[in-house]
């Protein structure tokens, strides 16, 4: 992509993800402006959870064109993280370059490319975004080189997104905390003359 294009681009994708104003927003409409960008396709986007300290993923999003949500949705993260993402941030699976798992062979996501990439915020893992789609007659593959240019892009400037809206969540909460601790303390000071103590004035 023209590098002049890509900074336009970028600054779009961005204003979305400034402009979301909790985690279901930011996921419909990056997947909305994605969609748009780049055409119809399967999306997936498995947040970190981030389990007692270990990676684990859950769906937060999905987009069907092609293959329904499903148990094989599940399978196809569990062989991307497993495997190919274990150790990398960018995933292939196509069925015309022998890279192909045979489950896959014989499931919906048979006749399709399948492209994941890790969304990372400094160095911790917040998402993984996995897209598919079947792979036109006579091509090789199912994205061109501007979409993964694109899908590039997308993934570095994503978890930014994600950052700033379950930081702001748990900021939230960590307020309500403290108001209603607050709050409890001026209970308890009020019912001083229930427990038969001094006026704390």
């Amino acid at each position: 992509m023209d590098p002049a294009k890509m900074v336009v681009v970028e600054n779009e994708f961005f204003k979305i993800i400034e402009l979301a104003r909790d985690l279901e927003e930011l996921l419909l409409d990056s997947m909305d402006w994605f969609l748009k960008k780049i055409g119809l396709m399967n999306i997936t986007v498995w947040l970190n959870t981030n389990k007692d300290g270990e990676d684990s993923f859950e769906s937060g999003a999905y987009m069907k064109h092609t293959i329904k949500d499903g148990p094989e949705q599940k399978k196809l993260l569990h062989e991307f993280v497993t495997f190919d993402l274990y150790n990398n941030d960018f995933a292939k699976f196509n069925p015309l370059n022998g890279k192909f798992p045979q489950w896959m062979s014989q499931s919906n996501f048979a006749g399709h490319e399948i492209v994941a990439r890790r969304c990372k915020y400094i160095a911790e893992t917040l998402s993984i975004i996995v897209l598919s789609r079947r792979i036109p007659s006579g091509a090789s593959s199912a994205f061109s080189e501007d979409d993964s240019e694109l899908f590039e892009m997308v993934s570095r400037i994503f978890p930014t997104g994600v950052r700033r809206v379950t930081r702001g969540s748990e900021e939230s909460e960590k307020e309500e905390k403290r108001l209603r601790s607050k709050r409890k303390k001026e209970i308890d000071k009020a019912d001083w003359w229930k427990r038969g103590e001094p006026p704390p004035f």
